[in-house]
């Protein structure tokens, strides 16, 4: 997707894929853009068991993961600080990395 295109349609599913994480206690701790990739066309994943859908993403690179003691509300705020942050940016037209 060319960074610049309004992403409505995507940030429900961004959000869910790391509230997954977090009702498991996983930090991905390395929120990028360049870590969440499209699923393929071809995705035989299964249907998620808490929002009852396909995600049409991927989250990758989980060597800066961790598992954690917070509850799940609690990751998923920080999350969504981030997430937001990284989502704006793309909608403005550039690439916001968390650690510049």
């Amino acid at each position: 997707m060319p960074i610049g295109v309004p992403l409505d349609a995507f940030k429900p599913d961004f959000r869910e894929i790391y509230s997954d994480m977090g009702r498991f206690g996983i930090e991905h701790i390395d929120i990028r853009w360049r870590n969440i990739l499209v699923a393929p066309a071809t995705d035989q994943s299964i249907v998620c068991p808490y929002h009852g859908h396909k995600h049409q993403w991927r989250v990758v690179d989980f060597d800066l993961s961790r598992k954690s003691n917070h509850l799940h509300s609690g990751i998923e705020t920080a999350v969504n600080g981030w997430l937001q942050t990284i989502l704006d940016g793309l909608e403005e037209g550039y690439v916001v990395e968390p650690w510049d």
